[in-house]
């Protein structure tokens, strides 16, 4: 922080005991906290709020309210309320964000915007680097008519507050393998000065430089449990380097809880849950045995998260929001719980009943298994031909002229993470149906193994060979036997 308060001859006395107050709170502040941008707990539930490059990562829309006060018991003690909001943008790699924050501190109250962008580049199924940038519109102010002064001060009531605007920028970078999480980021890189409309000249304050560096490390451990202990470490241009420590359990995706230690014998405690699947709620507790801090009854913390927009590709290790819908019953599981309704109905039936009731459980079960086929046509799109996808003769072993058309294909998947793709293989009518079948099959997993390869979701592809079904040419031709090898595509989400 800088501040120049030149005292000429017509300052006031009363003047000059503010300006020498607001002096001495900026000096104490420069040498205790050094940090212009309070702390806050939001990060445990919401890593938005701790870089600019985790906007949209977690392919959700996702608010966040947030409310901290800091020393209970103390006049004066410093408050904040927090709102933030992110989102992915289809199809382009990028993420928005905004954060709104609103601080006070006795008669000190700061006032800033941010509008992020964010771009997130896959480099494999499971390793990503992410960068994020940020303006900021801030104001600061200090209200004179709160102020007290042992006389009536014409200058004072003339100034009924300083406020000032400025402008900023900051910066994030962030490095994704697996659970693992590495991440830079400098918020305020401008050292922009903020200048008042106050009558006394050169008053000025400097929104210094800052530095923020995490590392975090997602594990589960069982299907019902997971740890992430992570470490942040801060520092501004002028300051000593501040650190924090702590871990994070979740348990059966619902509740968690989060131990931590900051620099300066502050300790947290903190718990939350997903009160439902679009609701989840946060609170921490900060306590500590020195400094002004133990003089008070603490610090609070609340957060409220609403899940707006859910996507099916959603990043569990990053949000706190990990739905299970049950109207997304897979086909299998489907015919898996027919299969037992209908064994239990045959295991109750009389020997002599058996072969009737064989016939018409097997008759029920295709008739359910053909609506199936056909609710599973409606969801996926108008298959597409694969074009310029070569085989060797009798061969499932891709030609590389193939890669460039499939290298297209994966920017496409990849650029929208609610795709999902299914690949169908073909043969001509050459050889038994049996071989053809299992060719063809092959074939489409030759090409979902480079797509997979390429950075593209095992789970995001589905694959079949139908050998020598479905001929769009004539198979009496080598033309039309050409044209009936082929590869389809078909996307739904």
């Amino acid at each position: 922080m800088a501040a120049i308060w030149p005292l000429t001859k017509k300052t006031t006395n009363s003047m000059k005991r503010i300006l020498y107050t607001l002096l001495t709170i900026s000096i104490l502040l420069e040498n205790t906290i050094a940090q212009q941008l309070p702390f806050d707990n939001q990060y445990l539930i919401n890593k938005f709020s701790l870089s600019p490059a985790y906007a949209g990562f977690t392919n959700n829309t996702e608010l966040f309210l947030g409310f901290r006060q800091n020393w209970v018991g103390i006049a004066g003690a410093p408050q904040k309320q927090m709102l933030n909001i992110n989102m992915p943008i289809k199809e382009k790699g990028l993420g928005l964000g905004m954060v709104i924050n609103n601080e006070k501190m006795g008669n000190f109250s700061n006032f800033y915007f941010l509008p992020t962008l964010a771009y997130h580049q896959p480099l494999s199924s499971d390793m990503s680097i992410n960068f994020g940038i940020n303006a900021e519109i801030y104001r600061n102010q200090y209200n004179f008519s709160q102020a007290k002064s042992g006389t009536i001060d014409p200058l004072i009531q003339k100034l009924q507050a300083l406020m000032g605007t400025t402008f900023n920028v900051g910066a994030g970078f962030m490095f994704q393998f697996k659970g693992l999480h590495l991440g830079v980021s400098v918020p305020r890189t401008l050292n922009s000065k903020v200048v008042y409309n106050s009558e006394v000249p050169g008053l000025t304050y400097t929104l210094s430089r800052h530095y923020l560096a995490h590392l975090s490390y997602y594990h589960k451990i069982n299907d019902k449990i997971s740890v992430e202990p992570v470490v942040i470490a801060r520092s501004t241009d002028q300051s000593p380097l501040l650190y924090e420590a702590g871990i994070s359990a979740k348990f059966a995706d619902r509740i968690w809880t989060n131990i931590g230690y900051r620099k300066g014998n502050d300790f947290i405690i903190s718990a939350g849950a997903a009160i439902s699947p679009y609701i989840a709620i946060h609170y921490s507790y900060e306590f500590s045995n020195s400094g002004l801090v133990q003089l008070s009854s603490g610090t609070h913390e609340i957060s409220i998260g609403f899940l707006l927009k859910k996507t099916k590709k959603q990043n569990p290790p990053l949000t706190i929001f990990t739905l299970k819908d049950e109207n997304q019953v897979g086909r299998d599981t489907i015919l898996q719980k027919r299969v037992e309704v209908l064994e239990a109905q045959l295991a109750s039936c009389a020997c002599e009943e058996k072969a009737e009731m064989i016939t018409q459980l097997d008759n029920r079960l295709k008739k359910l298994e053909s609506n199936l086929d056909d609710l599973d046509a409606e969801t996926w799109e108008k298959p597409f031909i694969m074009n310029n996808i070569k085989f060797a003769n009798n061969s499932a072993q891709l030609f590389a002229s193939s890669y460039g058309e499939l290298n297209k294909l994966a920017d496409k998947i990849k650029r929208d993470p609610e795709l999902i793709i299914k690949i169908t293989g073909y043969t001509d009518n050459v050889g038994s149906p049996k071989y053809n079948t299992k060719l063809s099959l092959d074939r489409a997993n030759s090409v979902k193994a480079y797509l997979v390869k390429e950075g593209i979701e095992d789970e995001r592809i589905v694959t079949e060979g139908k050998g020598d079904e479905n001929p769009i040419a004539s198979n009496e031709t080598p033309t039309g036997r050409a044209q009936n090898r082929r590869i389809e595509g078909q996307f739904k989400k």
